[in-house]
């Protein structure tokens, strides 16, 4: 009966860890030569993502982290959904709202990079990646130039 309760005790452990795991792991400490500087998650998250869009866009379910080497920074937005169908739905919805036509970004396109179908267009100063990994909708902002090493190095972590 100690054996059993035992092997239920580590298994359970091992359960725990790996679920806690995947959840962290869409965040690195770094990527590449750039730093985690800051992390916000939750209402602080919405919030902020509701102000850069001046209206209420974010889902409930969001983190985002800063980054920065030297005077270049980089962010990744992260939303989590119930399922990967519900991801891609919002991806194709995100798309249609930034095709150049739409928004502020220009030279969007759909195109597959490091193995995944990835929305890559430029804007404000930086290369944006738009893309599902999961049951995770992210925009990963990077500057320009080095933006597809930057993405492939992200989408390495994420593998």
């Amino acid at each position: 009966m100690r054996a059993r309760q035992i092997l239920l005790v580590g298994l359970s452990s091992i359960f725990f860890i790996l679920c806690a795991k995947k959840e962290n792991t869409y965040i690195p400490q770094a990527i590449k030569e750039f730093t985690l500087v800051k992390k916000i998650d939750g209402e602080e998250a919405r919030e902020f993502i509701n102000r850069l869009h001046l209206n209420q866009v974010a889902p409930q379910n969001n983190e985002i982290a800063f980054y920065k080497s030297g005077h270049k920074e980089m962010t990744l937005y992260l939303t989590h959904y119930q399922s990967r169908s519900l991801a891609e739905e919002d991806w194709q919805r995100m798309v249609k709202k930034i095709s150049p036509e739409n928004s502020v970004f220009i030279g969007g396109e759909v195109i597959e990079l490091d193995g995944r179908q990835v929305y890559r267009c430029y804007g404000m100063g930086q290369t944006h990646f738009v893309f599902v990994d999961q049951k995770v909708l992210i925009w990963f902002s990077t500057p320009t130039v080095g933006s597809d090493n930057w993405f492939r190095a992200y989408s390495s972590f994420l593998n």
